[in-house]
């Protein structure tokens, strides 16, 4: 059934009944998908239940395999956390505080690490316009911490937190 509705949907796109909420490359659009977006927010329980912090250990392995890969090859190292709507975290702290550790733990001092869930960017997490649902960044919270972190990376000392 989840195959049909994927047939039926890309024939309506290519009908032009329907727009493409994907790229050419694979990569979500979240501006195609408003309508959806807008029915979540609508949702009295929307950025009520935080989804469960679930570590997938395999894509953490070959995570901290490409790490040593690219430090054994003289990349420069720079990690990012991405903000969490302020709600989310509250309700999940203890995981996801376990889980930034865990991932912080796989650089070196020295490698810079960069954390917007630091008080600097509280204002923007409280804010659920900045999520699409409580987890990813909305395109305009998306291009700010684009420019955030490309401005942190270009200025190494700025944002490096641990």
């Amino acid at each position: 059934i989840p195959l049909l509705r994927e047939y039926m949907m890309a024939l309506k796109i290519r009908m032009g009944k329907a727009r493409s909420t994907h790229d050419a490359y694979g990569r979500f659009h979240y501006e195609n998908a408003v309508t959806d977006l807008d029915k979540f927010r609508a949702r009295k329980d929307a950025f009520k239940q935080p989804p469960t912090v679930v570590v997938d250990e395999a894509a953490f392995a070959e995570y901290a395999q490409l790490v040593r890969d690219a430090r054994a090859h003289g990349a420069r190292i720079v990690a990012f956390f991405p903000p969490v709507y302020t709600e989310f975290y509250a309700q999940q702290k203890p995981a996801l505080d376990a889980y930034f550790a865990r991932v912080s733990a796989l650089f070196q001092p020295g490698e810079q690490v960069i954390n917007f869930n630091q008080p600097a960017y509280a204002e923007a997490a409280r804010d659920p316009r900045t999520f699409i649902d409580g987890i990813h960044l909305a395109p305009e919270a998306a291009d700010r911490f684009s420019s955030e972190l490309a401005a942190a990376i270009a200025a190494p000392a700025g944002l490096a937190v641990r």
